[in-house]
């Protein structure tokens, strides 16, 4: 039995008793409820600490069997003593962990609560000021600028034409615009609530160019408004006590911290 409780551990006959409180506090955590999201973590978490109650209590050196006499009276095995409360001890430990995640876990979920309503409000926004009546102006162009990246490896690419108006900025694919020379004014649409700049419109001497922001969350990334309400509804019909539910609300911020970064540098 105590060489079945170091083979959990990872430890040989003789160990001291530091030896098994360091091997027992390195694998708890390895296999902690927080940590470890595994099917088999919980039962090995419980191994681990009934092997470490046990092995404080028992030794890491088997008892000999005492030799049997007619004349001697019957006597219980602590063997079995140490293992029922090392195994009580264990389903305890496991419980309490398994308590406390619950507790942190609601905490999060009340946080994220109130952060669940300000996403949905802010894509409900977004949606009525897309199908409101737009805003039209008449901008001048004061400039057209290229748009070098330059990646982590020192390799340039050039793909964005910056155009410059009077008051908004429009970032173009160079697919898209590099036509679109010598002019000097342009029609400007926007949305009416948030000014958010849907395309420009340019009349060349032969036709009307209406040109797009290369990003935007009105056209490469118009799909992150409905997948932020299915992730949304995910999160709200999923119970709180499955893994699956925390899994929705990083999903749906990582989306939202997404459709912030374009609204705000687009």
């Amino acid at each position: 039995m105590v060489d079945h409780y170091l083979e959990v551990l990872g430890l040989r006959r003789g160990a001291s008793s530091e030896e098994v409180k360091n091997a027992f506090r390195k694998l708890a955590k390895k296999y902690h409820p927080d940590i470890n999201k595994s099917g088999l973590a919980k039962q090995k978490f419980i191994e681990v600490h009934e092997a470490y109650k046990f092995l404080l209590e028992a030794g890491t050196q088997p008892i000999p069997k005492p030799i049997p006499s007619y004349n001697q009276t019957a006597t219980p095995n602590p063997y079995e003593e140490w293992k029922e409360r090392a195994r009580a001890y264990a389903f305890e430990k496991a419980r309490e962990a398994e308590e406390e995640q619950r507790k942190i876990l609601f905490k999060v979920y009340g946080f994220y609560n109130y952060l669940a309503l300000i996403i949905t409000l802010f894509n409900l926004l977004l949606i009525v000021d897309y199908l409101l009546p737009s805003n039209v102006d008449k901008q001048s162009l004061t400039g057209v600028y290229k748009v070098i990246e330059t990646s982590r490896y020192g390799r340039s690419t050039y793909r964005y034409n910056d155009f410059q108006f009077s008051e908004v900025r429009l970032r173009a694919d160079i697919y898209e615009s590099r036509a679109l020379t010598g002019l000097k004014e342009a029609q400007i649409t926007s949305t009416p609530i948030l000014g958010t700049l849907l395309y420009a419109r340019f009349d060349l001497p032969q036709e009307t160019v209406d040109l797009e922001p290369a990003l935007s969350v009105y056209r490469v990334f118009v799909y992150l408004i409905p997948i932020v309400f299915l992730l949304l509804t995910g999160y709200y019909v999923t119970n709180k006590n499955s893994h699956n539910k925390l899994t929705f609300a990083i999903a749906t911020g990582f989306a939202l911290i997404m459709q912030l970064y374009i609204f705000m540098l687009f």
